[in-house]
């Protein structure tokens, strides 16, 4: 995404400095088409609560479970060490570390 450049998607767009598509193999022998419907941004959530559990690590308490894309308020340069995940995979994490599962 950081290499995305204003306007790509438009028909003005000039292309020519573009390098020329490289072939690749299929992911997988069966290709099929996506049964569910694509992600759409239909809202834009505002944090209810955040929770500091150490100095590295940040629960953001959206109020509810959701399916999308994760927007920070600042741009982060390719170098920096935060990642965001969703609670699900930070809960399985600390139940297998040995914590008791519980977030906060």
């Amino acid at each position: 995404a950081r290499l995305e450049q204003p306007g790509w998607n438009t028909a003005e767009f000039d292309d020519a400095k573009w390098q020329p598509v490289m072939p690749r193999a299929a992911p997988s022998a069966r290709i099929v088409a996506q049964a569910m419907q694509p992600i759409r941004n239909v809202e834009a959530i505002q944090t209810k609560a955040v929770a500091k559990l150490n100095d590295t690590t940040y629960v953001f308490d959206l109020g509810r479970n959701i399916s999308g894309v994760i927007r920070g308020g600042d741009q982060q340069p390719a170098a920096d060490p935060r990642r965001r995940q969703p609670h699900g995979l930070l809960h399985a994490q600390r139940r297998g570390a040995g914590g008791a599962g519980k977030i906060g």
